[in-house]
Formats: structure tokens, sequence, C-alpha cells
């Protein structure tokens, strides 16, 4: 929860008010803002990335989207890859779930069919990095 800094206050008083609110977690710092870390409501859904595995090949982004939409709500596929056996759907997702691994089952043809949903790992990208500065620096 961000707690509002007004154009007058000084930066002290501000961290000190926020300090003050009694966070449950403590205080986290944006670049501008200063904000207060609260419990979660177990109510509300929490939207991740997450990857749909072992998709079957025939099925198509509508069918994986469609089975996606069963436990989480918001659903937007990012991306399709594709594996030896099937499928991996990359899509966004809100659920009220706080595990990492769900499972999926859906009914087909020939019985039921248990597909995977699991927590997209964090991308690895690292930023290119420079020191700007008109001055010599000891190294």
């Amino acid at each position: 929860m961000v707690i509002e800094q007004p154009d007058n206050e000084p930066i002290a008083a501000y961290v000190q008010r926020a300090r003050d609110t009694g966070p449950d977690y403590g205080l986290v710092c944006g670049t501008k803002q200063v904000g207060r870390r609260v419990k979660r409501d177990a109510d509300s859904p929490i939207s991740r990335i997450w990857i749909l595995e072992g998709v079957p090949r025939f099925w198509t982004t509508e069918q994986a989207t469609h089975a996606a939409k069963q436990l989480f709500t918001d659903v937007e596929m990012i991306r399709q890859c594709k594996r030896r056996h099937g499928y991996d759907y990359v899509f966004r997702g809100s659920t009220t779930s706080t595990h990492d691994l769900i499972a999926l089952p859906v009914a087909s043809d020939d019985g039921t069919l248990a597909l995977w949903a699991r927590w997209a790992p964090p991308r690895k990208s690292v930023a290119a990095q420079t020191i700007r500065t008109k001055t010599s620096l000891p190294v």
C-alpha cells in the first residue's frame, strides 16, 4: 500500500509518518514513494506468469486457453513453446491458490487428461551497465 507524500512535507517527517502507520511486514521503498507491506487477503487473486506443460500437439491455442480458464481468471496467452511430446504454453493468469504447481484435469475422448501449470521462472536478463562521468576515477 503506497503512502502518499504531500508537497510541503519534509523527507524525515514523511519516513517517520510511514513508520508510525504500523506496517505488518515492514516498509518498501520505491524511486519516489514509500509503501508498507500488509497481509494479503486470501480471497483476492494474484496475477502471475504460469507455464501450462504437456499440452498435446493437436490442441489449438483456444483449447489450451479454455483448459486454463477452468482454474484461472484473466487468462492471457503469451507464447507457446514446442517440445518433444507436445507444447508448453506460457500465460498470465490470476488465482487465489498459493501453490506453485496446479493440476488441471481435462476431460477428453480417451478419458481424463491431467495438465500441469507451474510458476514461470523469472527472466534472466542483464542490462548493460555504463559509468557516466566527466572525471577520472581510481580503480
